[in-house]
C-alpha cells in the first residue's frame, strides 16, 4: 500500500515545485506600460511571439529570459543609469583560448542573403539570413514591432547583397542569457547607408 502511494506523493511534490516556480517568475517588480509587451514592459519584447509569421522558425527553442525571472533579467542585463541594455564585451565576439576576439574581414558577395532585427539607421550588425534568434545573442526588445522608422512586423528585415562590401565576421559570444555561436557580420557603416548606397536590396515577404 505504501509503495502505491509513493508515486502519487512524488507527482504532488513535482506539481508544487512547478507552481512555486511559476509564482516566483511572475511579473513582480516590473512596471506595467502596455499590454503589447511581455509583463507590460517594452524592454522584455512582445507579449506574444509570432505563430504564423515567416520568422517563426528563427524562434524555435528561444527562451527570451534565459531561465531568469523578468525582474532578475533586467537587473542582470539592463543598465538603468544609462537607460540601455549592457553591451557585450569585445563587441560581442566569441573569444579564443587566448582571450582574443575570433573575427576577421570577409567580403559579402552579390546574391548572399542577410537579415537583421532593428532599425537600419542605427544598425551595424547583419547575420546570415535565417540565423536562429538565440544564436544572435540579442536582447528581447528587438522583437518589438516598431511604431516609427522602418516599420516591419517583429522588427525583422531581410536583404540581398547587390554589390560586394567588406564586413568583420566571426562567431557570436553568449550574452543576454542566449547561447550565441551564430555568425555575425559587423559593418563599417550603418546598414541604412549600405541600403542607400545600393549595396543591399530588400527581400520582399
Amino acid at each position: 500500500m505504501q509503495l502505491s502511494v509513493l508515486p502519487l506523493l512524488l507527482v504532488a511534490v513535482g506539481l508544487l515545485l512547478r507552481v512555486s516556480a511559476a509564482q516566483r517568475c511572475d511579473c513582480n517588480g516590473i512596471e506595467f506600460s502596455s499590454k503589447e509587451y511581455f509583463c507590460g514592459e517594452h524592454r522584455l519584447g512582445p507579449k506574444k511571439l509570432p505563430t504564423s509569421h515567416h520568422i517563426v522558425p528563427l524562434l524555435h527553442g528561444y527562451q527570451r529570459l534565459g531561465g531568469l525571472c523578468p525582474a532578475e533579467f533586467l537587473q542582470t542585463w539592463y543598465n538603468d543609469s544609462i537607460y540601455s541594455y549592457i553591451d557585450p564585451p569585445a563587441d560581442g565576439w566569441q573569444l579564443s583560448t587566448a582571450q582574443k576576439p575570433i573575427a576577421d574581414d570577409q567580403v559579402l558577395y552579390p546574391g548572399m542573403l542577410v537579415d537583421f532585427f532593428g532599425q537600419s539607421e542605427e544598425q551595424f550588425l547583419l547575420f546570415p539570413a535565417g540565423t536562429p534568434f538565440a544564436m544572435r545573442a540579442l536582447p528581447p526588445y528587438l522583437l518589438n514591432t516598431p511604431t516609427y522608422g522602418d516599420i516591419a512586423p517583429f522588427n525583422y528585415h531581410a536583404y540581398k547583397v547587390a554589390y560586394p562590401f567588406v564586413v568583420t565576421s566571426g562567431p557570436t559570444a553568449a550574452f543576454y542569457g542566449q547561447p550565441g555561436q551564430g555568425t555575425t557580420y559587423r559593418t563599417r557603416i550603418t546598414v541604412a547607408m549600405l541600403i542607400r548606397g545600393g549595396f543591399l536590396t530588400r527581400v520582399k515577404d
